[in-house]
């Protein structure tokens, strides 16, 4: 007597391997972009963390941690400018140029220039300081890219899976919603996203800084921009950041 598979236990096998197709299919489509877009919302979070656990606020002179007596004089007055921020820039050797493929966690200081309220939103470092944050998954690393302004403490201590381009393969990253025309993010002591470049804000809260609306950063695999891309938002009021 033949064995033959009843109609249910064929059903029930078709089943099995549509659930397994589509396990097998979803490891095989996480790209690279995705890859990029986790890690930039790691960072993002990281961001909002260093901010809300040093505020940057310093009521006065004899309060601030600065030994150049230009920079300790600005930083009660100007304090909210060195607010913890993530910034996109463009690495020119690499990319073409304004597509922002890089970015940098850092915190800005005032420069020695008495006088001025001169904060230059660059990520710098010297020989007493340095701006921008350490690498927490190995402190011999900053959370930077690339070279960039004058961070120039070479390769070795550079974080290069925050170059887009050369790990994942991004081309572009455009910047939509409350972030149009803006590429990079910062946050208050309390997590609160603020847009634009902090050095050139007069107030501690300048009106249209504060998120209002989401932050839509879009890393794309080609430029111009087409259906190949990723979009991270980042939610007003509470920073929460998320694949959109």
């Amino acid at each position: 007597m033949k064995k033959a598979f009843t109609m249910l236990e064929l059903v029930f096998v078709i089943v099995i391997i549509g659930v397994l197709s589509y396990f097998v299919t979803a490891s095989f489509e996480r790209s690279s972009l995705r890859e990029a877009a986790d890690q930039v919302i790691g960072h993002i979070r990281y961001t909002q963390h260093l901010a809300m656990s040093d505020d940057k606020f310093i009521p006065t002179v004899s309060m601030s941690k600065y030994t150049n007596l230009a920079r300790k004089n600005k930083e009660p007055q100007y304090y909210y400018k060195g607010r913890w921020q993530l910034n996109f820039f463009n690495v020119a050797v690499e990319t073409p140029a304004n597509s922002f493929t890089a970015y940098v966690v850092f915190s800005d200081s005032p420069n020695t220039v008495a006088g001025t309220a001169n904060y230059d939103g660059n990520p710098n470092q010297s020989g007493t300081f340095n701006e921008v944050a350490r690498n927490p998954q190995d402190p011999t690393k900053y959370l930077i890219g690339a070279n960039h302004a004058s961070f120039t403490l070479g390769d070795e201590h550079i974080s290069k899976e925050m170059n887009l381009n050369t790990k994942y393969g991004v081309q572009l990253v455009s910047f939509l919603g409350s972030c149009n025309g803006a590429h990079r993010i910062a946050f208050d002591y309390i997590g609160r996203p603020i847009g634009g470049d902090l050095a050139t804000s007069p107030a501690v809260y300048e009106i249209g800084r504060l998120l209002t609306t989401p932050c839509q950063i879009v890393l794309c695999a080609n430029n111009p921009c087409d259906d190949q891309n990723i979009t991270i938002a980042i939610e007003p009021e509470t920073g929460y950041t998320h694949i959109q």
